[in-house]
Protein backbone atom coordinates (compact mmCIF):
# COMPACT_ATOMS: atom_id res chain seq x y z
CA UNK A 1 0.00 0.00 0.00
CA UNK A 2 1.34 3.33 -1.21
CA UNK A 3 2.82 5.14 2.38
CA UNK A 4 1.55 8.36 0.99
CA UNK A 5 -1.83 7.66 0.36
CA UNK A 6 -1.64 6.50 3.84
CA UNK A 7 -0.50 9.97 5.44
CA UNK A 8 -3.32 11.75 3.18
CA UNK A 9 -6.27 10.29 4.97
CA UNK A 10 -5.69 9.20 8.08
CA UNK A 11 -6.01 11.65 10.14
CA UNK A 12 -3.56 13.16 12.72
CA UNK A 13 -4.93 13.16 16.18
CA UNK A 14 -4.94 16.00 17.97
CA UNK A 15 -5.60 15.53 21.96
CA UNK A 16 -7.39 18.35 22.36
CA UNK A 17 -7.61 18.53 26.58
CA UNK A 18 -11.38 18.37 27.56
CA UNK A 19 -13.01 20.63 29.85
CA UNK A 20 -16.50 19.11 31.44
CA UNK A 21 -18.64 21.10 33.22
CA UNK A 22 -21.39 20.51 35.81
CA UNK A 23 -24.14 23.47 36.11
CA UNK A 24 -27.91 24.72 36.50
CA UNK A 25 -29.35 26.83 33.56
CA UNK A 26 -26.66 29.00 33.45
CA UNK A 27 -24.50 26.72 31.97
CA UNK A 28 -27.22 25.31 29.96
CA UNK A 29 -27.28 28.82 28.48
CA UNK A 30 -31.31 28.97 29.59
CA UNK A 31 -33.20 31.12 27.50
CA UNK A 32 -30.94 34.10 27.13
CA UNK A 33 -29.21 33.67 24.78
CA UNK A 34 -29.62 32.73 20.82
CA UNK A 35 -27.55 29.81 20.41
CA UNK A 36 -25.40 27.33 22.53
CA UNK A 37 -22.05 28.66 21.22
CA UNK A 38 -22.83 32.33 23.46
CA UNK A 39 -22.98 30.33 26.57
CA UNK A 40 -19.79 31.50 28.87
CA UNK A 41 -18.72 27.35 28.73
CA UNK A 42 -18.45 27.32 24.95
CA UNK A 43 -16.86 30.76 24.53
CA UNK A 44 -14.11 29.75 27.35
CA UNK A 45 -13.41 26.52 25.58
CA UNK A 46 -13.29 28.56 22.23
CA UNK A 47 -10.86 30.72 23.63
CA UNK A 48 -8.67 27.99 25.36
CA UNK A 49 -9.13 25.45 22.57
CA UNK A 50 -10.63 23.11 24.72
CA UNK A 51 -13.15 20.10 23.98
CA UNK A 52 -16.36 21.33 25.72
CA UNK A 53 -18.56 18.57 27.65
CA UNK A 54 -21.39 20.15 28.83
CA UNK A 55 -23.59 18.31 31.97
CA UNK A 56 -26.00 21.72 33.02
CA UNK A 57 -29.33 21.07 33.77
CA UNK A 58 -31.80 23.33 34.28
CA UNK A 59 -32.68 23.46 37.93
CA UNK A 60 -29.62 21.84 39.20
CA UNK A 61 -28.41 22.42 42.25
CA UNK A 62 -25.97 20.28 45.06
CA UNK A 63 -29.10 19.70 46.40
CA UNK A 64 -32.08 20.89 44.15
CA UNK A 65 -33.31 18.55 41.67
CA UNK A 66 -30.86 15.55 42.66
CA UNK A 67 -33.16 12.79 43.88
CA UNK A 68 -36.48 10.59 42.18
CA UNK A 69 -38.41 11.65 39.29
CA UNK A 70 -41.55 13.19 40.66
CA UNK A 71 -45.06 12.86 38.89
CA UNK A 72 -45.55 16.80 37.98
CA UNK A 73 -41.72 15.44 35.70
CA UNK A 74 -39.70 17.44 38.42
CA UNK A 75 -37.01 15.71 40.44
CA UNK A 76 -36.90 15.85 43.89
CA UNK A 77 -33.97 17.02 46.50
CA UNK A 78 -31.44 14.61 47.76
CA UNK A 79 -27.97 14.62 49.71
CA UNK A 80 -25.48 13.01 47.94
CA UNK A 81 -26.67 11.50 45.07
CA UNK A 82 -23.86 10.60 42.59
CA UNK A 83 -25.55 9.43 39.55
CA UNK A 84 -24.44 12.60 37.70
CA UNK A 85 -20.86 12.68 39.11
CA UNK A 86 -19.78 9.61 38.38
CA UNK A 87 -21.03 10.10 34.62
CA UNK A 88 -18.48 12.78 34.58
CA UNK A 89 -15.80 11.16 36.21
CA UNK A 90 -16.19 8.32 33.87
CA UNK A 91 -15.27 11.22 30.98
CA UNK A 92 -12.72 11.76 31.72
CA UNK A 93 -12.08 15.15 31.46
CA UNK A 94 -8.61 17.06 32.58
CA UNK A 95 -10.77 19.68 34.36
CA UNK A 96 -13.97 19.86 35.57
CA UNK A 97 -15.90 23.01 36.41
CA UNK A 98 -18.65 22.58 39.47
CA UNK A 99 -20.93 25.66 38.97
CA UNK A 100 -23.97 24.99 40.95
CA UNK A 101 -25.71 26.69 44.19
CA UNK A 102 -28.15 28.90 42.60
CA UNK A 103 -31.51 26.96 42.72
CA UNK A 104 -29.75 25.61 46.13
CA UNK A 105 -30.61 28.76 47.82
CA UNK A 106 -34.62 28.39 47.08
CA UNK A 107 -34.35 25.67 50.27
CA UNK A 108 -32.68 27.68 52.63
CA UNK A 109 -33.43 28.62 55.49
CA UNK A 110 -35.70 25.42 56.36
CA UNK A 111 -33.14 22.92 54.79
CA UNK A 112 -30.08 24.43 54.97
CA UNK A 113 -28.50 21.70 57.14
CA UNK A 114 -29.21 19.51 54.00
CA UNK A 115 -28.07 21.87 51.37
CA UNK A 116 -25.01 21.77 53.04
CA UNK A 117 -24.44 18.05 53.66
CA UNK A 118 -25.21 17.75 49.53
CA UNK A 119 -22.25 20.58 48.99
CA UNK A 120 -19.69 18.70 50.95
CA UNK A 121 -21.07 15.14 49.28
CA UNK A 122 -20.91 16.85 46.20
CA UNK A 123 -17.36 18.45 46.27
CA UNK A 124 -15.45 15.28 48.61
CA UNK A 125 -16.66 12.91 45.93
CA UNK A 126 -14.98 14.71 43.20
CA UNK A 127 -11.87 15.83 45.19
CA UNK A 128 -11.88 12.08 46.16
CA UNK A 129 -13.13 9.80 42.70
CA UNK A 130 -11.93 12.36 39.92
CA UNK A 131 -8.04 13.06 38.43
CA UNK A 132 -9.25 16.10 36.48
CA UNK A 133 -8.14 19.56 38.30
CA UNK A 134 -11.65 20.35 40.05
CA UNK A 135 -12.77 24.52 39.45
CA UNK A 136 -15.42 25.50 41.52
CA UNK A 137 -17.07 28.47 40.83
CA UNK A 138 -21.04 29.00 41.80
CA UNK A 139 -23.06 32.35 39.93
CA UNK A 140 -25.09 34.46 41.07
CA UNK A 141 -26.87 37.59 39.99
CA UNK A 142 -25.37 39.08 43.66
CA UNK A 143 -24.27 37.96 47.09
CA UNK A 144 -26.69 40.75 48.64
CA UNK A 145 -29.67 38.81 49.57
CA UNK A 146 -28.92 36.43 52.20
CA UNK A 147 -29.59 33.05 50.84
CA UNK A 148 -27.50 33.69 47.68
CA UNK A 149 -24.81 34.82 50.36
CA UNK A 150 -25.06 31.87 52.68
CA UNK A 151 -24.95 29.14 49.76
CA UNK A 152 -21.90 30.74 48.66
CA UNK A 153 -20.12 30.57 51.92
CA UNK A 154 -21.19 27.00 52.18
CA UNK A 155 -19.26 26.14 49.10
CA UNK A 156 -16.57 28.46 49.63
CA UNK A 157 -16.29 27.14 53.22
CA UNK A 158 -15.95 22.74 51.78
CA UNK A 159 -13.60 23.67 48.86
CA UNK A 160 -11.44 25.06 51.41
CA UNK A 161 -11.38 22.29 54.04
CA UNK A 162 -11.12 19.97 50.92
CA UNK A 163 -8.63 22.36 49.51
CA UNK A 164 -10.23 22.78 45.69
CA UNK A 165 -10.05 25.63 43.79
CA UNK A 166 -12.93 28.39 44.37
CA UNK A 167 -13.18 31.44 42.81
CA UNK A 168 -16.48 34.13 42.62
CA UNK A 169 -15.55 34.94 38.72
CA UNK A 170 -18.44 34.49 37.43
CA UNK A 171 -20.50 36.04 40.08
CA UNK A 172 -18.30 39.24 40.15
CA UNK A 173 -18.08 39.62 36.27
CA UNK A 174 -22.23 40.42 36.70
CA UNK A 175 -23.00 41.49 40.11
CA UNK A 176 -19.77 44.28 39.76
CA UNK A 177 -21.06 45.44 35.84
CA UNK A 178 -22.80 48.24 35.50
CA UNK A 179 -24.31 47.15 32.19
CA UNK A 180 -27.89 47.03 32.00
CA UNK A 181 -28.19 44.09 29.03
CA UNK A 182 -25.93 41.37 31.09
CA UNK A 183 -28.82 40.06 32.23
CA UNK A 184 -32.22 38.34 31.01
CA UNK A 185 -35.35 39.89 31.87
CA UNK A 186 -35.82 37.86 34.74
CA UNK A 187 -32.74 39.78 36.40
CA UNK A 188 -31.33 36.22 37.02
CA UNK A 189 -29.62 34.35 34.38
CA UNK A 190 -27.16 36.04 32.53
CA UNK A 191 -27.77 37.49 28.77
CA UNK A 192 -25.47 37.47 25.76
CA UNK A 193 -23.53 40.33 26.82
CA UNK A 194 -23.51 38.63 30.93
CA UNK A 195 -22.07 34.96 28.64
CA UNK A 196 -19.15 36.78 27.55
CA UNK A 197 -18.78 39.09 30.76
CA UNK A 198 -18.14 35.69 32.77
CA UNK A 199 -15.89 34.05 30.33
CA UNK A 200 -13.32 36.67 29.98
CA UNK A 201 -13.90 36.74 33.81
CA UNK A 202 -13.03 32.98 33.88
CA UNK A 203 -9.99 33.70 31.48
CA UNK A 204 -8.45 35.95 33.41
CA UNK A 205 -9.11 33.97 36.83
CA UNK A 206 -7.24 30.57 35.02
CA UNK A 207 -4.44 33.12 33.49
CA UNK A 208 -4.09 34.10 37.38
CA UNK A 209 -4.06 30.44 38.21
CA UNK A 210 -1.23 29.64 35.44
CA UNK A 211 1.35 32.30 36.82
Amino acid sequence: MDSNWDQAVIPNAQPFPAALFIGDSVTTGWQAIEKPTQRWTSLLCQALGWREINLGIDGLGFFARRGPALPDGTRAPAVANTELLKAAVRLQSQVIFVSLGLNDAAFLPSHAAQVRKAIWADLEFLRTCSHASVVVCPYFPTLNGSRFNAVNTMIAQACSQLDLIFTDCLTDAIATSAEPARLAIDSMHPATLGHALMSQAMLDFLAKLAR
